[in-house]
């Protein structure tokens, strides 16, 4: 698959998690037990925001002073807004060859060492680490009862032909 496929299914996967969480808002508060720092849906989607912004803001040169994760809407649809608008600031991203070959030095949260990655990896990463908070959401909406929908691939991506027999 293509960088700009990943980015169609991870684009299909979010708009899925939206409609589920439109539809059973009684989970997106809901405390669960974890060692993370993020105990509720709605600090696991407003950090993936946030990152999201946080690495597009390094890719472009323009980090935001304050934490997504600070500054977030209360409304939950205002989150996937914000996160939609992220998503057309990817698509610039993924149609400069230029830019997608570049490189960008990333200092570990720890501090001590640094990783230096092309646009191309750092893009990959941002899908790669959606794909990880969903499968959590997913894991947690069947710890509260809800029967999550389908993430799989070949389920939404818009890039599987669907056969019908």
């Amino acid at each position: 698959m293509t960088l700009e496929e990943i980015k169609d299914y991870s684009d299909a996967a979010v708009r899925q998690l939206e409609t589920t969480l439109q539809e059973s808002p009684q989970f997106i508060d809901k405390k669960f037990v974890t060692t993370s720092s993020f105990k509720t849906i709605r600090e696991l989607v407003t950090h993936m925001v946030g990152a999201d912004e946080r690495w597009t803001g390094r890719i472009n040169g323009q980090i935001p002073e304050t934490r997504y994760e600070v500054r977030a809407p209360v409304d939950i649809s205002d989150v996937f807004s914000d996160w939609r608008q992220l998503r057309v600031v990817l698509d610039k991203i993924l149609q400069d060859p230029v830019l997608i070959a570049t490189t960008l030095d990333w200092q570990i949260p720890n501090g001590t060492t640094t990783r230096t990655l092309t646009v191309e990896q750092v893009v990959f990463h941002i899908f790669n680490h959606c794909t990880y908070h969903i499968g959590q959401i997913s894991m947690l909406l069947q710890q509260f009862g809800e029967d999550p929908p389908n993430f799989d691939v070949p389920l939404i991506s818009p890039h599987v032909k669907l056969w019908i027999e």
